[in-house]
């Protein structure tokens, strides 16, 4: 019969070692994760109830059905509808001569 070395509770407290050590890694790994997304957005507004409402009316208006069956591409075709409008906009927009005031 062979003799085990390391005791029940020894591997215990090694397993706990591991498991403390893991979920360390992962909560750094998804803080870095999250510095990393909210340094791309930090020029934007912040996001609120009614600029959420706002930007489901404009893709409404260009076609977008919530209950469609062909998410995500549904969402990004609408998106990009609504994209190639606020384009068109800013266009004449910068076309037009501007006013003496």
């Amino acid at each position: 019969m062979q003799h085990n070395t390391f005791s029940t509770s020894a591997r215990l407290r090694a397993l706990a070692t591991a498991v403390a050590f893991a979920g360390a890694a992962a909560v750094s790994f998804s803080a870095h994760a999250a510095d990393a997304a909210a340094g791309a957005d930090r020029d934007a507004s912040p996001v609120t109830h009614a600029s959420l409402m706002h930007e489901l009316q404009e893709l409404r208006a260009v076609g977008y059905d919530l209950l469609d069956d062909n998410f995500p591409e549904s969402l990004q075709r609408a998106q990009r509808k609504v994209e190639a409008k606020h384009r068109a906009a800013e266009q004449a927009k910068a076309a037009q001569p501007a006013s003496a005031g």
